[in-house]
């Protein structure tokens, strides 16, 4: 007789964190990690726009993170490292204090936003693990329609420029 093995369910994320905080994307939206490089500012952008900076020849607009998040700014050191993310609508540079690396989440084991107590909607789960928690972030849902209205705008207007 065969025996039913129970199929768990995984999630892969990459790890990252800012001050002592942990948080995650999804492994799948995550292109590559390079190490901080100049951030050009943008004008006109939203105020969650760092800037932009110029990878391999593409253009892409950096989030602050931080500043979307509530945490205190700091200065951007070379030891930082830039996630490389594809979102629904364009690639985009998340700044982070350091890359931890990728890991396996058991969908048992994250929490639903709807199941914890929090006001943000940039969040799709929340795991516990034995080095603390770890804030899954959804990078489609760091913009809001009008930031990313600005955002093209003020990209639209740099191009003209150039």
């Amino acid at each position: 007789m065969i025996e039913e093995k129970e199929i768990i369910s995984v999630r892969q994320v990459v790890v990252f964190r800012l001050d002592d905080l942990m948080y995650a994307l999804p492994l799948a939206s995550t292109v590559r990690v390079v190490h901080a490089v100049y951030i050009t500012p943008l004008p006109d952008s939203p105020k969650v726009i760092m800037g932009l900076i110029n990878l391999e020849g593409g253009i892409l607009p950096v989030f602050d993170i931080r500043q979307r998040f509530g945490l205190p700014t700091r200065e951007i050191i070379p030891d930082d490292h830039f996630i490389i993310v594809q979102t629904k609508k364009r690639m985009v540079v998340i700044v982070a204090d350091e890359a931890e690396g990728i890991r396996e989440l058991e969908e048992k084991d994250i929490s639903a936003r709807d199941h914890f107590n929090s006001s943000s909607t940039y969040f799709t789960g929340i795991v516990k693990t034995s080095a603390g928690l770890i804030l899954i972030h959804d990078p489609d849902l760091f913009l809001s329609d009008e930031e990313n209205r600005e955002l093209n705008k003020a990209v639209l207007a740099l191009k003209k420029d150039l």
